[in-house]
């Protein structure tokens, strides 16, 4: 771009600037000298739309010098094109009357620009016209700052907008900690209208929360020396982002939650800090879900454990009963044997029958015994007879034992109905079903009942015992506790069966498990009840 061309200097108004004022000349020098000196591309022109004067930034810019344009025709200067464009401000300055608008012009430099125009008519004293002012003022960067500051606005709406319609609860604080942001989520969340917080600071976006207003993850990313660490049940940076999870009592209107929040801080152009944004997402259920994996885990822990110690337990137990009786008949019958032989080779006769018939016994009672043994492992009876039939039997062995308690069967189903998978899962049930409350239950009355519904076989067995706290047992850590009814659980699973206690204390325990198999079509059979009453 073009220097403008140096006027002569003032030098001579220096020493006598009083006179000046007075002098036609030196005002129309100062005048001269003001015009020049302005941004405006300034230009008069006489009523023959002739040109007497333009200043330096007129010249500057489209390259107009006075002494070239001076008393030439407005349209030989400009052009056909744009004495076109300037023809409406020409004629209503002529007519006397301002009028302005803007128009894009080519400048000396080849770029073509916005430009603001004004036409401006000058009147002397009498009111005759004397000619008119053209102001031209380059608005290009005002408009493009316009426009930036439009876009600006129309990106930082669409900000909003996208915070305001995310899924999880989002609010937004600037460098003094005012909330700025306040989207639908967090409103539902804590029941505060945005209208009720924003523009609010001292950790007002903490009360719907905690009740007080206190500092929280989103006050970590502006400070680091808050230590919020306590106060959190899981708490986690990552360059600049924290995560952080824990228990909000006062969370969907006091409902209380477990909150998984995420804090990030946000920079200016500069990299400063100009406030933070934080989402926080409600993971109740996941969180509840967890802990019930977890409790299953350490269930399925204390089980594994269990079953070793049961299997280790049975391993000893039957050790112990062939020791003790089988293993003692056995010698006894060697001891016998031996002196049978001994009484053939001395040739007594008679005494050789007398032992042969005293191992008669002894062979009978070790046979109860191996098979009293093997039918508490798994009844033959079940293989041989079915399900119905080992109930049966076991319901009278139990009665042999615990002639105080009233065992009644209610079985409505067809054998040939109960899939060989499930036979030894039911007979697995009753049989610790009838344990415990023998053992533990002292109850006077027991009914077991197996029957099919819809698409279901069911069983249940109810007593009128003494009960027990079902939850404050499930609570217990205890390890010694037994299989007991996690063994149940933990069978029923495993045959893909549903499994329920309820047990009231002083009024007995309902145990009931149900397998989802088709039975429709079974034939009618009538409900065949047992019960053994003591002697």
């Amino acid at each position: 771009m073009q220097n403008r061309k140096p006027r002569a200097p003032l030098s001579t108004c220096r020493d006598r600037f009083g006179e000046f004022l007075d002098s036609s000349e030196e005002r129309m020098e100062l005048l001269v000298r003001i015009l020049d000196a302005l941004p405006v591309s300034i230009t008069y022109v006489n009523p023959r739309q002739c040109y007497v004067f333009c200043n330096s930034t007129c010249e500057e810019w489209f390259g107009r010098r006075l002494d070239d344009i001076r008393d030439r025709h407005v349209n030989d200067v400009l052009g056909p094109e744009l004495y076109e464009e300037a023809r409406h401000g020409v004629e209503s300055a002529l007519a006397g009357e301002a009028v302005s608008y803007e128009r894009s012009v080519p400048f000396r430099d080849g770029t073509v620009r916005r430009i603001a125009t004004s036409f401006i008519p000058h009147k002397d004293a009498r009111g005759e016209l004397r000619g008119f002012f053209t102001l031209e003022v380059d608005v290009t960067y005002h408009n493009e700052c316009k426009r930036t500051e439009e876009k600006l606005q129309t990106s930082h709406q669409q900000l909003l907008d996208i915070i305001e319609f995310l899924p999880d609860a989002t609010f937004v604080i600037d460098r003094e900690r005012r909330v700025i942001a306040w989207n639908r989520a967090i409103e539902r969340m804590t029941g505060v209208r945005k209208s009720e917080i924003l523009g609010r600071g001292d950790f007002a976006y903490a009360v719907p929360f905690y009740g007080r207003p206190r500092p929280i993850l989103i006050d970590l990313v502006m400070n680091d020396r808050i230590d919020l660490e306590e106060c959190y049940d899981f708490i986690e940076r990552k360059g600049n982002t924290v995560f952080g999870e824990v228990l909000v009592p006062n969370a969907y209107e006091g409902k209380g939650a477990y909150l998984w929040g995420t804090a990030s801080p946000l920079f200016d152009v500069r990299g400063d800090i100009i406030g933070a944004i934080q989402s926080i997402r409600d993971i109740t259920d996941r969180k509840r879900a967890r802990d019930a994996l977890l409790e299953s885990e350490r269930q399925l822990r204390n089980l594994s454990a269990q079953l070793l110690q049961a299997h280790e337990e049975e391993r000893k137990r039957i050790a112990r009963e062939l020791h003790d009786s089988t293993g003692q008949s056995l010698a006894a019958l060697k001891f016998y044997v031996d002196n049978a032989l001994d009484m053939k080779e001395r040739g007594k006769p008679e005494e050789m029958a007398n032992c042969l018939d005293r191992m008669v016994p002894l062979i009978q009672n070790a046979i109860e015994e191996a098979r009293r043994i093997y039918m508490g492992l798994r009844p033959s009876i079940l293989d041989d007879l079915g399900i119905i039939a080992t109930i049966q039997w076991y319901c009278r062995e139990v009665q042999k034992t615990c002639p105080k308690t009233n065992i009644l069967e209610r079985i409505d189903v067809q054998e040939d109905k109960i899939p060989e998978d499930i036979k030894i899962v039911i007979f697995r049930l009753v049989q610790e079903s009838l344990n415990n409350i023998i053992k533990y239950g002292k109850a006077e009355r027991v009914t077991i009942s197996l029957v099919s519904a819809s698409s279901t076989i069911e069983l249940i067995v109810q007593d009128n015992g003494v009960g027990f706290d079902l939850d404050s047992y499930l609570r217990t850590e205890n390890r010694n506790r037994g299989l007991g009814l996690a063994g149940m659980r933990e069978r029923m699973e495993l045959s893909g069966g549903t499994f329920s206690i309820q047990s009231v204390i002083g009024e007995g325990t309902t145990i009931r498990a149900a397998w989802p198999v088709s039975v429709r079509g079974c034939d009618a059979r009538p409900c065949r009840a047992s019960s053994y009453e003591p002697p």
